[in-house]
């Protein structure tokens, strides 16, 4: 009874060990076991799949858009004259109009934009569509024409006549004033001078001397010891002649 005892309790004890891992079999060299007792392993915990984090969608860089360069206006061009509203005035010269000078101011106003001539010459018009110009004369009638030209084609013409009438000639004289006449000096040198008419041509004993604007001329004379006698010759442009002499004696000191 005993004996039974002793075996159930080993028994026991081997299963004991057996499933507590401690008691593992050994295969012993050259002897081959039907079944082995495998080792039992503990079950691993399965590994959780991570989860994938969802990453942000990148966000597009806005390129920025270049400002447009802004383009210069261009000045908007004179609005064209309507040909109805094309005129032309006439301020100066009076019509029928005598003059003296040689030439004659054409003055007056037209519409701004046109084209303007006098006498087939082109004048410049002011903003304010004012003219003025010289035009030269002839002597007796002058006729001028004005014409104006609208940009789509129209014209005014006007028509205009002076009479230029040259002043007189002046009178053709020669006036001597130095040296006086029959007159005694101790230099050798002596001043002639005078004055006539700005045209004329003058000369002092044959050698030509100039006459300025106002008809005055001078010039220095060398003298002969004794007696000279000085000739002043002026000619006209019509060819007349004036003459004058001056005897001047000359006496060294």
């Amino acid at each position: 009874m005993y004996r039974s005892l002793i075996v159930t309790a080993v028994v026991q004890f081997i299963v004991i060990l057996v499933f507590s891992g401690c008691i593992q079999q050994v295969n012993r060299p050259g002897i081959s076991s039907a079944e082995g007792t495998p080792t039992i392993a503990p079950t691993p915990l399965p590994t959780p799949t991570p989860t994938p984090t969802a990453l942000p969608a990148p966000t597009a860089t806005l390129i920025p858009t270049p400002s447009p360069t802004p383009e210069p206006t261009p000045n908007p061009p004179p609005t064209p004259a309507l040909d109805s509203e094309l005129f032309l005035t006439l301020e100066q010269p009076e019509f029928g109009s005598t003059v003296r000078a040689r030439t004659v101011a054409v003055a007056g106003s037209t519409l701004p934009g046109t084209t303007l001539e006098v006498n087939s010459e082109l004048v410049r018009i002011d903003r304010e569509g004012r003219f003025q110009t010289e035009v030269t004369l002839h002597s007796g009638q002058n006729v001028i024409e004005i014409v104006a030209s609208g940009l789509r084609g129209g014209q005014i013409r006007e028509f205009t006549f002076v009479t230029y009438e040259p002043p007189p000639p002046p009178p053709f004289f020669l006036q001597v004033n130095q040296p006086p006449n029959l007159i005694v000096i101790a230099d050798q040198r002596i001043r002639v001078a005078g004055r006539t008419i700005p045209q004329a041509l003058v000369t002092v004993n044959g050698v030509s001397v100039p006459v300025d604007d106002e008809g005055n001329f001078s010039t220095m004379v060398r003298l002969q010891e004794g007696v000279n006698v000085i000739e002043v010759l002026a000619l006209s442009p019509d060819s007349r002649t004036l003459r004058d002499t001056r005897s001047v004696t000359y006496g060294p000191p």
